[in-house]
């Protein structure tokens, strides 16, 4: 039973908070972080370029999670939602991990492929130590944005 409003409450999140604009504007950013330091043409195919490239989707990405996060945290409460939630028989650590989960879930969903899309085109070996190391640090990252 716990589950299932739980589940309800993720999903709530996601109609509420994540229509077709926002979502758009996610998948945007989320490939120009990956492109800004692409250098077509370019002879070398290295890690260094890696490197490079994904400080620069670490710091997009910050900047869009937080401001969803913000958003989704704030508007709730601004619209009064959140109080209207909290009369039901739910806890306020529930209603904080569903909003974080089901933004984490999303905003990971869309940068994580995105990120390994630009692995590839930069011919680099999918399971190599610096790949799998920045996508840890992307998980990471936007795990620990918010606490």
């Amino acid at each position: 039973m716990a589950q299932h409003k739980f589940l309800g409450l993720m999903r709530w999140e996601l109609e509420e908070n994540l229509n077709l604009p926002l979502l758009a504007f996610l998948v945007a950013s989320a490939i120009v972080a990956t492109m800004v330091n692409y250098n077509f043409g370019s002879p070398y195919r290295e890690y260094t370029r890696l490197y490079y490239s994904s400080g620069t989707v670490f710091l997009i990405s910050s900047l869009v999670a937080g401001a969803f996060f913000a958003r989704s945290f704030a508007g709730s409460i601004g619209r009064g939602t959140t109080k209207i939630v909290l009369s039901y028989p739910i806890k306020r650590s529930q209603l904080f991990l569903s909003k974080f989960l089901a933004l984490f879930l999303v905003i990971s969903a869309i940068y994580l492929p995105v990120f390994s899309v630009h692995v590839y085109v930069d011919g680099l070996a999918a399971f190599g130590p610096m790949v799998l190391l920045s996508l840890l640090g992307l998980l990471l990252q936007l795990s620990l944005i918010h606490i």
